[in-house]
């Protein structure tokens, strides 16, 4: 006959049966909890990778949204003296009947009195009013200053008619110290005998720009 294997026997404290423990009646030993790990702290950042994250979404403003601020004032003396500039026409210098304008030399003043100056346009006001020989006094040096002639011979005439006093003489010098003929007048005086003598004037006009 063949003998039955006995059931091994439980182990003390385990199990159910009679001697076990009572906390780990049915339970396994609790698991250690796994250790977490820590993620080291970021970075810091530069100075110009903070400028740049800062920056990252500002757009760019177009040509029509750009501001244009007005140039700056110049202080009050200097825009007063550079309005008086502007304002103050050139100042001719009279002596008896002829003048001058500041840096004209007296040797051009002493070729222009001789008559040594090529005489390049000719403006006869006889039989004129004072009215319309300023008028085309002022055209017909105008346009000799634009088309680069320098010395023009004005005839005035002596005033026979008005007892010796030229009227037309005496307008021709106010006119050349006022707007617009004193910008464009170097010099003036009375021309040689063989030009008119005292019924007429030289001009000396300033260069073309």
């Amino acid at each position: 006959m063949s003998r039955r294997k006995r059931p091994r026997g439980r182990r003390p404290g385990s199990g159910s049966g009679p001697g076990a423990d009572p906390g780990n009646v049915g339970t396994d030993a609790p698991a250690t909890p796994p250790e977490q790990r820590t993620q080291d702290p970021p970075a810091a950042l530069s100075d110009a990778e903070l400028m740049a994250r800062a920056m990252a979404d500002v757009q760019p403003l177009g040509d029509r949204e750009r501001v244009h601020l007005p140039a700056p004032q110049p202080p009050p003396r200097a825009r007063d003296r550079q309005a008086l500039r502007i304002a103050a026409p050139p100042t001719l210098t009279i002596e008896g009947r002829s003048g001058y304008a500041p840096g004209v030399t007296a040797r051009e003043r002493g070729a222009l009195a001789a008559g040594r100056r090529t005489v390049d346009l000719r403006i006869d006001l006889h039989g004129f009013r004072v009215d319309g020989a300023r008028q085309t006094l002022h055209r017909r040096l105008e346009q000799a200053a634009r088309a680069g002639k320098r010395c023009a011979l004005v005839i005035h005439g002596r005033g026979h008619h008005s007892g010796g006093h030229s009227v037309l003489r005496e307008a021709v010098i106010e006119a050349l110290q006022q707007p617009p003929l004193v910008h464009l007048v170097l010099a003036f005086c009375p021309a040689i005998p063989l030009h008119g003598g005292d019924g007429a004037m030289y001009i000396l006009l300033t260069r073309a720009r």
